[in-house]
């Protein structure tokens, strides 16, 4: 599957694709890396996307989706306080159905 971004915000982004276990959400991703540290099984395994998408550049990456539920994350720090972004609610989740 061919993924396309556009960056319409002010600050510089990038996207993540994660494949979500079971159960896990894009905020729980989020929490495991603020809080617990990165320590026990990771929520999720990234297996795409893009960095570096400054403001106002588009891009495309490929990815083998299955049926499943898959979230999107920004890990950019931002300009004003330093957090990232997915803190900020930058987080996007899909399932993908069976056909």
């Amino acid at each position: 599957h061919e993924v396309k971004v556009v960056n319409t915000a002010a600050q510089t982004h990038e996207v993540v694709f994660m494949e979500l276990m079971p159960g896990k959400t894009a905020a729980d991703v989020g929490n495991w890396v603020e809080k617990e540290m990165m320590k026990g099984p990771p929520p999720g395994r990234p297996i795409g996307g893009m960095s570096n998408l400054d403001k106002g550049r588009a891009g495309s990456f490929s990815v083998d989706l299955h049926p499943g539920h898959y979230g999107m994350i920004c890990f950019v720090p931002d300009a004003k306080d330093g957090k990232p972004h997915f803190m900020h609610g930058m987080t996007k989740e899909i399932t993908v159905a069976a056909k």
